[in-house]
């Protein structure tokens, strides 16, 4: 289910926990790829309902804001896997 959002909301709760994109890793538009979010230190913040819907409408707004195609995911304890593509930009500037 999407649903629409009005602003951009807010992954403070979360923000320092997840890592990212490592800076050495080449990412082109379009193509598609599997992306891994981890929790830092492998810590079940992704058992909550109210975390999870963090996550999930910020991946709904990127894909609204900023072209961000998602073909699958799936939401773990403590990490979450995406099959997604950035449109006409670099999957580093979402996930970087």
């Amino acid at each position: 289910m999407v649903r629409p959002l009005a602003q951009k909301p807010t992954i403070t709760i979360l923000n320092n926990y997840f890592c990212f994109i490592s800076e050495n890793r080449k990412t082109t538009p379009d193509d598609l790829y599997f992306v891994t979010l981890s929790i830092v230190g492998w810590l079940d913040l992704l058992v909550r309902e109210t975390h999870k819907n963090i996550l999930v409408d910020n991946l709904t707004y990127r894909q609204s804001k900023e072209k961000l195609d998602i073909f699958a995911y799936v939401i773990i304890s403590n990490h979450s896997h995406l099959v997604c593509r950035r449109r006409d930009d670099d999957l580093k500037r979402t996930f970087g």
